[in-house]
């Protein structure tokens, strides 16, 4: 093992959360932007944040703040290394001192990704890749416009490989942005399947990290908020779409979450989401939040009692009662089946490939229950 492997082993196993430098939050919190010192920005987006309009209210603050913006929209889909790299000269001449980062947590990676390609030109992503101490060029500003992969919150930046069917997870502190904004106007336009799927990603984050082998209390505190906040706003949200005040919760709830992520890792259900993922191309958010109930289930069936300290500090009476909690309102907008899930029907050789590649993923190490291949393979024939 490599002496700064071995750094970063030894501050993951401390128990610590780490937070970004600043959170702003509540309608019209892109205003904020404004207050930026004057300089250049890269701001980073997509498709659906340019029609929705959210690209040219940013820009406009940015405006205002005197920033010389250069914009930049990326492909749909987890970032690869060659969607990062086609962008790649252009953010290098625009010579940015900020990267203005807008979208889900898959464009706040690539954000992430982009940033430090910039800064280290020729750095090598790879599961053991160190990422190298960044700010020397520009700052980091993190706009979710999902509530959500809480990426904005987390010291994690996932690569997909496609070739080979994997996720390379980028792991440090670096990666927390310099400023973070919260504003719930920017989620209004999200169709409901989506506000669902991306509210339970945020839940399975706070479920299964306060479950995790490298959980602690400050870890346990933060998940058990943003899941007791989390199932009071998302019916509000879906029954009142311009809730803005249900919808800020939701994001700070997402926040909150990504930090419990970030510092304790999360379990089986992120480990077979990254595996259909990377086999079917399935939405992360769509895998994790139909994964959840199921794996609680599988869970507190080989260790009754697991889920019970999160039950009783998020308000509910028993585990079981959190589980349902979670099952009926799941029946939302998620898939009913893994056939549904993968728009595949699935055989033995499949569920095989899924079970191997789970087994094999980094999030499984530190999942409340061991489970060899086999059990999940059994477990994913069963749903």
């Amino acid at each position: 093992m490599e002496p700064m492997d071995r750094k970063l082993m030894n501050l993951m196993l401390m128990k610590r959360v780490c937070f970004v430098g600043e959170v702003c939050s509540g309608k019209g919190a892109i205003s904020r932007l404004c207050s930026l010192p004057e300089g250049k920005a890269v701001l980073l987006s997509g498709a659906f944040a340019e029609r929705s309009g959210f690209l040219s209210r940013v820009a406009a603050q940015l405006e205002k703040a005197g920033l010389q913006t250069t914009t930049v929209l990326a492909e749909k889909g987890e970032p690869t290394l060659a969607m990062i790299e086609k962008h790649q000269e252009r953010i290098s001449a625009a010579q940015p001192d900020w990267f203005i980062v807008v979208g889900g947590g898959s464009l706040l990676d690539f954000g992430k990704l982009a940033w430090v390609l910039y800064e280290h030109p020729g750095f090598e992503f790879s599961g053991r890749a160190v990422v190298p101490k960044l700010r020397a060029k520009s700052r980091l500003v993190a706009i979710p416009t999902t509530a959500g992969s809480g990426s904005e919150a987390s010291q994690a930046a996932v690569l997909l490989d496609a070739s080979a069917h994997r996720k390379i997870p980028l792991v440090s502190t670096e990666w927390l942005p310099d400023l973070v904004i919260l504003d719930p106007e920017l989620t209004v336009s999200l169709p409901a399947p989506v506000t669902v799927s991306t509210g339970f990603d945020a839940v399975t984050h706070a479920v299964e990290a306060s479950v995790s082998t490298f959980s602690h209390p400050f870890v346990r505190a933060l998940a058990a908020s943003a899941v007791r906040i989390l199932i009071d706003a998302l019916p509000r949200v879906l029954e009142h779409p311009q809730d803005l005040e249900a919808r800020e919760n939701m994001l700070i709830a997402a926040h909150l979450a990504g930090l419990a992520q970030s510092f304790a890792s999360t379990g089986l259900a992120h480990a077979l989401a990254h595996a259909v993922t990377a086999h079917f191309g399935t939405a992360h958010a769509c895998a994790t939040s139909f994964f959840l109930e199921r794996t609680m289930a599988l869970h507190a069936s080989k260790t009754p009692g697991i889920y019970s300290q999160l039950a009783s500090d998020a308000g509910f009476h028993s585990e079981s009662a959190l589980i349902d909690c979670l099952r009926a309102l799941s029946h939302a907008g998620t898939a009913k089946s893994l056939a549904e899930l993968t728009r595949t029907p699935l055989g033995c050789d499949e569920l095989s490939k899924l079970a191997k590649s789970a087994s094999q993923d980094v999030c499984i190490k530190t999942n409340c229950c061991k489970l060899t291949p086999a059990e999940i393979e059994s477990f994913l024939a069963s749903v």
